[in-house]
């Protein structure tokens, strides 16, 4: 999309949402989303995020969301079989222990985009983050593992629960 098609559909958006105040940072934001995209894909999201949307201004999340949604359709069956969006990293938040043992073995991925596969060090900052996050919102111990397969992880899961058995048996 070209810079006039960008600035055009930020005018249909003017005039499907006419009480829409919008400031020059969240123009570029808006134009930093559209750019990336093509015309017709911004067009009909734009239109559709207009159809189901009772707010008086449009939201920049659902309009991206729409977008790629738009994209997707695009791709054929076989491409969408050739490559999946995002993939495994082999990078996992895990919980160790937990009160009352009901998320011992819980694992959660990171996973990121086969378009550009981020740098190791990346995937380790946004797995301790996720640790963080997964332990100060459920509680226990959660720890970050590296180099491991869902099946792997399935595995150390059982193990965790049955040692978590043992060394709780009345629980």
């Amino acid at each position: 999309m070209t810079d006039e098609d960008a600035q055009r559909l930020l005018k249909k958006m003017h005039s499907l949402w006419p009480d829409w105040q919008i400031n020059d940072d969240q123009v570029e934001a808006w134009l930093r989303v559209l750019l990336g995209h093509e015309y017709s894909d911004g067009y009909k999201a734009i239109q559709s995020h207009y159809e189901e949307s009772r707010w008086k201004r449009p939201a920049l999340p659902r309009v991206k969301f729409l977008m790629q949604a738009e994209v997707s359709r695009r791709v054929s069956p076989d491409e969408s079989k050739k490559s999946s969006p995002v993939i495994e990293s082999g990078v996992w938040a895990q919980c160790v222990s937990h009160p009352g043992g009901r998320l011992v073995g819980w694992y959660v991925p990171i996973v990121c985009s086969t378009r550009s596969p981020p740098a190791e060090h990346w995937l380790l900052d946004m797995a301790e983050k996720m640790r963080d996050r997964h332990a100060a919102h459920y509680g226990g111990e959660w720890i970050v593992v590296r180099g491991a397969s869902v099946g792997q992880m399935l595995s150390r899961r059982q193990q965790l629960k049955r040692q978590h058995a043992r060394e709780h048996p009345d629980v």
